[in-house]
Formats: C-alpha cells, sequence, structure tokens
C-alpha cells in the first residue's frame, strides 16, 4: 500500500485536510481538524483527535470510532471515502450542536 498516494487521495476525494504527520514505528499517524488516520502496514484506523470535544462530539465518537479499514478488503478506498464524509459531516454537526448549547 503505498500510503504517501492514499493521504493524497484522501485530501483530493473528501473535505479532510491533513496538518500534522508523527510516525511511531511502522505506523504513519496523518491528523486532521477532528480525526487522527492511524496508516498501519495491514489497515487504517481512524480515531477521534479533538482537543476539546463538548458533549454531542464525545457521544458521536464514542459510538462510531475507532474504526478500522483493512487494505484488503473488498472495495476498500470506496468504503473508507464513504465513512470519512459521513463521520467528518457527523462530526460538524455535532459540533455546531455542542458550540450552539455554550
Amino acid at each position: 500500500m503505498n500510503i504517501e498516494k492514499l493521504i493524497k487521495d484522501i485530501s483530493t476525494d473528501t473535505t479532510v485536510f491533513f496538518h500534522t504527520f508523527d510516525q511511531v514505528d511502522d505506523v504513519i499517524i496523518a491528523k486532521s481538524h477532528f480525526l487522527d488516520f492511524h496508516f498501519g502496514p495491514t489497515c487504517v484506523a481512524i480515531a477521534l483527535d479533538y482537543t476539546l470535544p463538548g458533549p454531542k462530539v464525545t457521544e458521536y465518537s464514542k459510538k462510531h470510532l475507532p474504526i478500522l479499514f483493512d487494505y484488503d478488503e473488498e472495495n476498500f478506498y470506496d468504503r473508507l471515502i464513504d465513512s470519512v464524509v459521513e463521520i467528518e459531516t457527523n462530526l460538524i454537526g455535532a459540533e455546531y450542536q455542542d458550540e450552539n448549547r455554550e
């Protein structure tokens, strides 16, 4: 799996913008506004990385994250992109609700 190409494709095909990259052993961690993408040798894991989540963001993330996608799964990329779009949309909505509660 070409992780660099995968990261570029995700950015191109979604609204995710990666602003920070780290590496721990053989895992590349690409960080966006809400999410950490852990690109390992066999799969990518998506987890919440939000400094001060409100109750709606926290509730959503506890129910739906982390989520794993195995590179060998059928339709891996399409499933990944569909999920990323859905997660980002839901997290943005939850963030908006949290901000309006304050």
